[in-house]
């Protein structure tokens, strides 16, 4: 974020020491270096997390609506009103597109 990528390293190599397969801390540096231009490092961090067998938790969001929580997780089609959500997301982008 600041352009500090060593300071960053350091400070990810901390987080491994406290829990080495949170794979958040995985992404963590990954992202950094890819934001630095460190392509090919970034691409390292990941191909050992598989060899590793550590896998990035899925991405979730969540918004509050009439006071009810409501949960998303990426790639899930369990909520009771994904096929609304589908509807307006694809009217949406239909809407994008056309400006």
């Amino acid at each position: 974020m600041h352009g500090k990528t060593e300071l960053g390293r350091i400070a990810v190599e901390k987080l491994f020491e406290l829990d080495p397969q949170d794979s958040g801390n995985h992404v963590l540096l990954s992202n950094m270096l890819a934001s630095a231009g460190r392509w090919a490092e970034a691409t390292d961090v990941r191909k050992e997390m598989k060899n590793v067998g550590i896998k990035k938790d899925p991405g979730h969001s969540w918004i509050t609506w009439k006071n009810v929580v409501h949960v998303f997780q990426a790639k899930d089609t369990t909520h009771d009103m994904n096929r609304e959500i589908q509807a307006l997301l694809a009217k949406l982008k239909g809407q994008i597109c056309v400006i």
